[in-house]
């Protein structure tokens, strides 16, 4: 008998016998492989996919999930979270694929994936039961343990498999809070009760004895809580936070307010230079880790390009600095690179590549020599990079198509793909902002408002999101409309074409039907 394995990795045999035991091993290690679903096979949602193999038994949002719950005597574990969210990923690969704690989530719970992109109304809801719980915000993921009667008696975001300093781990966890709700004892009951009266209770705001509220003293509140040293908002993270910085905008123009308008201008010229910004491929990163806006969490949401494109063309616009303009066109071009098929809009791409944060964005030395950028490590034993001048360097074309080149042999991280109306709606309006510095872009806006209108708008009504080629089931919520709404305005303002207006029109009067609530007295 002679086996071997040529280069092909082809394995030869002379001996019929061996040939046959090697079909048996392999049959046998084939039928003892251990292969899980659960319900999440059956979804859309790339975040929900993600999980569909999981030994957790995993159900999607719904009457069927409470139903069972209710039958089995079993609480409730809803994890909310989202396919490019770094910490999801460490929580799902620490506990969720791990046998072990699946058979402890299975035993004790109901559990239910919720990706909070598909249902923000769900997120939004539970974001504010757990202020309410915890007095500070939450995040993601978003952990939260419940009755069937969708009771919520434990909160909390990432949770470890095994105990840390800063929190006891799902191992230990997950058992005391199991038994504690099928022991349903007085204790139980009793806290579960005033648990309740906190989130229930009514949010009541105390009126400041000045309520003198005007241009002047929201100016005055914005300089308070302006970071001077590093710019932004807040002393600690920075989020570029697009729509405050709208409003400081506009406040600085209609009370020739320079200190103000310096602030914005400042503000805009750190995210553009710093490592907020992409310097290679363009594009923003959602925020930065530091106050100082250096290293980045690497995650690119299709909504912050989307919020942040027509401010900087508003500053160029204003200005005539080169550096907006370029920041416009950069990150157009990126997501044209990454993000479009069929004249629509991907959600989100990734923070990890292969399970290592910002592995695609960063640079060793060896790769960085030549290229004109001087060396400095920053992040993880690599170089992220950030322009400390006041403007690009002289060589700064050429060291971009140096680190293109780098990049080109990597993998590009996972690409969320969604098809978000809101979303979209606001990269329309974008796009309609941006063809004020350059027409071809209003060609693009007419066209994705095209490509958005044929997928989402059936049959009268509006929807929220799907994946291209799977027909749209979910319905419009209120910010699908509102966006939709804004992107038909700002084309309007760009050609007058009726059609547009018309179309707002009708898109007003049908979100006013489906989500206009009269409170009785007002």
């Amino acid at each position: 008998m002679v086996a071997y394995i040529n280069t092909n990795f082809t394995i030869k045999m002379y001996n019929p016998s061996m040939k046959i035991l090697f079909i048996i091993t392999i049959l046998f290690f084939s039928l003892n492989a251990k292969e899980f679903s659960n319900d999440l096979q059956f979804e859309s949602s790339p975040y929900l996919l993600s999980h569909k193999n999981n030994p957790v038994n995993w159900m999607p949002w719904g009457d069927k999930a409470f139903a069972k719950a209710k039958r089995e005597n079993k609480a409730i574990f809803l994890s909310l979270g989202y396919s490019t969210c770094h910490w999801c990923h460490v929580m799902e690969e620490e506990s969720f694929s791990k046998e072990k704690l699946a058979k402890i989530f299975n035993k004790y719970f109901v559990c239910i994936k919720v990706d909070r992109e598909e249902m923000p109304h769900l997120d939004t809801l539970y974001q504010e039961v757990y202020l309410k719980m915890k007095h500070h915000s939450g995040g993601w993921p978003l952990s939260m343990f419940m009755t069937p009667k969708k009771e919520v008696f434990f909160a909390a975001t990432y949770i470890p498999a095994h105990k840390q300093s800063y929190s006891e781990g799902l191992d230990t966890l997950l058992e005391k809070l199991g038994t504690m709700y099928k022991r349903n004892d007085a204790a139980f009951r009793e806290e579960l009760a005033a648990t309740q009266k906190v989130i229930n209770a009514e949010v009541v705001y105390e009126m400041p004895e000045d309520t003198d509220i005007s241009v002047e003293t929201l100016s005055e509140s914005f300089k308070e809580n302006f970071d001077e040293i590093y710019s932004g908002f807040g002393h600690g993270r920075k989020f570029p936070e697009a729509s405050k910085l709208s409003l400081m905008m506009d406040l600085a123009e209609i009370n020739s307010d320079e200190e103000l308008n310096d602030y914005a201008y400042e503000m805009l010229d750190i995210m553009a230079l710093r490592g907020l910004y992409d310097q290679v491929e363009g594009g923003f990163f959602r925020y930065t880790v530091d106050a100082a806006w250096e290293i980045p969490h690497y995650e690119k949401m299709l909504y912050d390009q989307a919020e942040l494109i027509p401010l900087y063309v508003r500053a160029y616009l204003k200005t005539g600095k080169k550096l907006y303009k370029d920041v416009v066109n950069e990150t157009i071009a990126m997501l044209d690179a990454h993000y479009v098929k069929d004249d629509l809009y991907y959600s989100a791409s990734d923070a990890d590549t292969n399970h290592e944060e910002g592995a695609y964005f960063v640079f060793s030395k060896k790769e960085l020599k030549g290229s004109g950028v001087k060396y400095v490590e920053n992040f993880e034993g690599k170089m992220h990079l950030n322009i400390y001048e006041e403007q690009r360097p002289e060589n700064f074309t050429k060291m971009r198509k140096t680190l293109l080149k780098v990049r080109s042999k990597r993998e590009y991280p996972f690409i969320d793909k969604k098809i978000n109306t809101a979303w979209n709606s606001l990269m329309i309006e974008a796009l309609y902002s941006a063809s004020i510095i350059d027409e071809k872009y209003k060609k693009k806006a007419d066209k994705t408002l095209k490509a958005l209108t044929d997928l989402m708008f059936k049959n009268y009504d509006l929807y929220h999101q799907t994946i291209i080629g799977i027909e749209p089931k979910q319905k419009g919520l209120l910010e699908d409309y509102s966006f939709f709404i804004g992107a038909l305005i700002a084309g309007y303002e760009i050609d007058y074409d009726k059609n547009k207006l018309d179309f707002a029109e009708y898109l007003l009067n049908h979100a006013n039907s489906k989500f206009y609530k009269k409170v009785s007295g007002i």
